[in-house]
């Protein structure tokens, strides 16, 4: 009887166990577009399994172009700083525009629906962390905080490609470095004035 009576405290211990740890189990996401071998899957489960960016059915579309507002629409959801409406664009808007991030969608709505280059990207996620940078300072400032790592065998503005669109892929791998290098406790500091590029003389271009 005793034994019998040991042995059900250890069963229930042990289903104590598992309830507790199952809900910190994630498991990976599936993707007819992403292969588990592609260099930014880890990047792209990560944002969709933290809710930051979704998928479209089984797909994440990892060339498809950012949007100006679906970039803000990521900003927000990671920023710990940001409080308010989650639904809300110009909300959205009127708070990153308050703390002067150079987007060109707070005073001309036609614009929150362009696509944005790798070069904006850069600027605005500089701005994030309270740099006012032009884009070749913005590049380099990702270069520097490893959120970008060029071409792999050079860290110039040219291997940045900063011309091209930024895609979702882009995306989901910058913002995984980005909230790693701050071990999960990414804020938005934005900036104290208009952007104009005062801080360029804080980075050194190679």
């Amino acid at each position: 009887m005793k034994r019998l009576i040991q042995l059900k405290s250890v069963l229930l211990i042990f289903v104590l166990l598992i309830s507790t740890i199952s809900p910190y189990s994630v498991e990976a996401a599936t993707f007819t577009d992403v292969s588990t071998t592609d260099s930014r899957y880890v990047a792209i489960n990560w944002a969709v399994e933290n809710g930051y960016m979704d998928k479209k059915g089984a797909r994440f579309m990892p060339n498809e172009a950012v949007t100006e507002t679906e970039l803000l629409k990521v900003l927000a959801v990671i920023d710990g700083n940001y409080v308010f409406s989650q639904t809300d664009e110009d909300m959205r808007y009127n708070y990153y525009g308050s703390i002067y991030i150079p987007l060109k969608g707070t005073l001309n709505k036609s614009a929150r629906k362009q696509s944005i280059t790798r070069e904006e990207f850069a600027r605005i996620y500089a701005a994030t962390q309270s740099y006012d940078l032009t884009n070749y300072h913005a590049v380099q400032y990702l270069y520097a905080n490893e959120i970008s790592i060029g071409d792999y065998t050079s860290k110039t503005y040219a291997a940045y490609q900063p011309t091209k669109v930024l895609t979702r892929g882009d995306l989901a791998v910058f913002l995984y470095r980005g909230v790693a290098k701050a071990k999960g406790n990414f804020l938005v500091h934005g900036l104290a004035s208009s952007a104009t590029g005062k801080d360029d003389v804080k980075v050194t271009l190679p």
